[in-house]
């Protein structure tokens, strides 16, 4: 079981409306999983995106959430992960 919840984030002073997935977590040792994104938001690059990613997966990894992102030139890409 999990739940959504849409949250804002400030990204070069722009809002941009994302959503998070919470819920309870199966495993965190089994790597050999291919997990699938919950959702993915691309949005301009900004290297401060790695330290925001750091920060949620530090607090939410005991929810169950697993957050990643990907640099693609002058965007990024925000990956949400339920494991």
């Amino acid at each position: 079981m999990y739940f959504r919840k849409s949250i804002t984030l400030d990204v070069d002073g722009q809002p941009v409306e994302a959503w998070v997935y919470v819920g309870i977590p199966e495993a965190f040792t089994d790597v050999s999983v291919d997990f699938e994104p919950l959702a993915t938001k691309e949005i301009p690059a900004n290297v401060d995106m790695y330290a925001l990613v750091d920060f949620l997966n530090d607090t939410l990894k005991d929810k169950g959430l697993l957050f990643g992102v990907r640099k693609n030139g002058e965007t990024m890409t925000i990956s949400i992960y339920e494991v």
